[in-house]
């Protein structure tokens, strides 16, 4: 057929077949890859239609057996008491207990006893440090937010470790206490991470902090060991053990914590969610304090106003009788007139030029707050780390 064309002319027919031939190779390798690409995609949704029919048989027996609002519906039946249970994830719930380890503390807390055995040689060295924790513990154990159990081996539990924050150069609060709650037990989850942070509950700061000062009168207060007015569920106390002892050749005793513990995931949610509650069961004997705490509370700072110097005492009045029923205290009063604090003379209250307004210096006598500047020029703006540390102070 090609035997007298010439030789260019072969030569064009044979790079035009090279050609057809690459263009159909080309085309099988596009077909595969979309071949491919399409078994992907199915093998995606068959994975995605197989995880939603786990999800809806998980979800099905999750809402048969009545744990998905468990813990929420206790916490609205039970907050009358101030008694609440931790809102947990199903998830890892079961994994935690079926491989929780026991609580028999010879052999079983091996890691506790070796952190308190250091803490306590951290206190021995300062005495005042010891003498504080000392106190804080006996204070915790005299109010009854923790007790003294004998720990027999039965049952699941959590121990969490503990150690303090010590800075003596502080005039108040030199020291705090922490409960590691995130420490990991030997299922290699925490107390932590299988519970849910159930989300806020109070406004966000921005909103409280604009109407606070946007009328007249303004004052602030604080509710007193807010956490530890409200007792957890006795079925779950066996989360919050510790160890500790009254010395160093002193036996270990195990305690239970018996109030919401403020290192929890939960903790804030617990808290807020039964203020809440409470505002809301009271607000027909209390009508200008449950308003207050449902909108001008976050967290256990109460900040609030009123166009009349009146409608403020009678407003304070009522927020103090409101959370009597609860059995809280408030304390750390301060108002812009002394007229506001002045029938409160048997509560705590600052007398202070500056207070902290959730975290803004407020000066009361002048009803302003104050934004300090404590970037100085050093010789280490020059570095990443100062230039950053820079630019957050100005």
């Amino acid at each position: 057929m090609f035997k007298n064309c010439p030789k260019e002319d072969l030569r064009i027919v044979a790079l035009e077949l090279e050609l057809i031939q690459y263009t159909i190779e080309d085309r099988k390798r596009v077909e595969e890859d979309r071949k491919k690409e399409a078994e992907n995609r199915l093998r995606e949704k068959e994975l995605e239609l197989e995880l939603a029919r786990l999800n809806v048989r998980v979800n099905s027996e999750y809402e048969r057996t009545g744990e998905g609002c468990n813990s929420l519906d206790a916490l609205v039946k039970s907050v009358r008491i101030l008694t609440v249970k931790v809102p947990n994830r199903p998830e890892g719930w079961a994994f935690f207990f079926a491989s929780l380890e026991r609580a028999f503390v010879s052999k079983k807390c091996a890691r506790e006893i070796q952190r308190l055995n250091s803490l306590w040689k951290r206190l021995s060295r300062d005495k005042e440090y010891l003498s504080l924790y000392e106190k804080f513990l006996h204070e915790y154990e005299d109010l009854g937010h923790m007790r003294e159990i004998k720990a027999d081996g039965s049952g699941v539990a959590f121990y969490m470790p503990h150690h303090g924050v010590y800075r003596p150069e502080k005039s108040t609060s030199k020291l705090s206490t922490v409960f590691n709650a995130s420490s990991p037990s030997t299922s290699g989850k925490s107390l932590n991470s299988i519970q849910f942070n159930g989300g806020l509950v109070q406004e966000d700061l921005f909103s409280i902090m604009v109407r606070f000062r946007k009328h007249k009168y303004a004052f602030t207060t604080d509710i007193e060991k807010m956490f530890r007015m409200i007792n957890i569920h006795p079925a779950q106390t066996c989360l919050q053990r510790i160890l500790w002892k009254k010395g160093i050749g002193e036996p270990i005793k195990t305690y239970e914590l018996t109030t919401v513990a403020y290192a929890t995931v939960s903790a804030p949610y617990l808290a807020t969610r039964t203020l809440k509650q409470l505002a809301m069961d009271e607000a027909n004997n209390f009508p200008l304090a449950a308003p207050v705490v449902l909108s001008d509370c976050y967290m256990d700072d109460i900040l609030s106003e009123s166009e009349s110097i009146e409608e403020v005492i009678e407003l304070e009045h009522q927020i103090i009788e409101m959370f009597k029923t609860a059995r809280m205290h408030l304390h750390k009063w301060c108002g812009n007139l002394p007229e506001i604090t002045s029938n409160l003379q048997e509560y705590a209250f600052l007398e202070s030029d500056e207070t902290k307004a959730l975290g803004i210096i407020w000066i009361p006598k002048l009803d302003c707050f104050l934004f300090q500047n404590r970037a100085t020029k050093a010789n280490f703006i020059h570095q990443k780390n100062g230039f950053v540390y820079y630019c957050k102070n100005l």
